[in-house]
């Protein structure tokens, strides 16, 4: 079985996310059964944390050091950002369990993102332009 997940916005008002896990992924079956997740954006120096949770089959949370957000969701310390989501809907879609969820916290601290792109860790660089509009 593959180990995929995804993570996109969709909606500003109210916030909501979709996420996207293998239907019997420990993941996938705690967010189930919670009714609730937690996303966690990791800094640059968290690339540890990112590949202990990108092996299949293994306890990601087993001897890390954890909070708890308000909802008692399990959040990663000194991530640059979490948010807390309440399920809203589960959708079975081909081979993923596909998950919508209505954003209830935020916590954000400074920091440089950690980065993924085309198969290895990146640096995120900003731009000091305008960027250029591609649409009409």
């Amino acid at each position: 079985m593959r180990c995929e997940r995804s993570l996109t916005s969709v909606s500003l008002n109210p916030a909501m996310l979709l996420v996207c896990f293998n239907p019997g992924a420990r993941s996938a079956e705690a967010v189930r059964r919670s009714g609730r997740f937690a996303v966690n954006v990791l800094s640059r120096r968290q690339e540890a944390i990112a590949l202990r949770f990108a092996v299949p089959g293994d306890d990601h949370f087993a001897g890390l050091d954890l909070a708890f957000g308000e909802h008692r969701v399990p959040v990663v310390p000194n991530a640059l950002a979490h948010l807390e989501c309440v399920v809203n809907r589960l959708i079975e879609a081909g081979d993923h369990l596909v998950v919508l969820g209505t954003v209830t916290t935020t916590c954000t601290a400074p920091g440089d993102p950690l980065a993924f792109y085309a198969g290895r860790f990146a640096e995120v660089a900003a731009h000091d332009r305008e960027p250029e509009h591609w649409f009409f």
